[in-house]
């Protein structure tokens, strides 16, 4: 399935997939968020210690 096909909701009633869940598209935005979020400190240190 192309990925344009997996960013349009769900159906008529205002839902969109986030990972395997159904979530309403208003909540997507803050989910991703809330993701980046809680792997930024790791990933930063991560490029950090890669980059020696």
């Amino acid at each position: 399935m192309a990925a344009s096909e997996t960013d349009k909701p769900s159906d008529e009633s205002g839902t969109t997939h986030f990972g395997y869940q159904e979530v309403p598209v208003a909540e997507k935005q803050e989910r991703v968020a809330d993701v980046f979020r809680s792997v930024a400190n790791r990933y930063d240190m991560m490029n950090d210690v890669m980059s020696l």
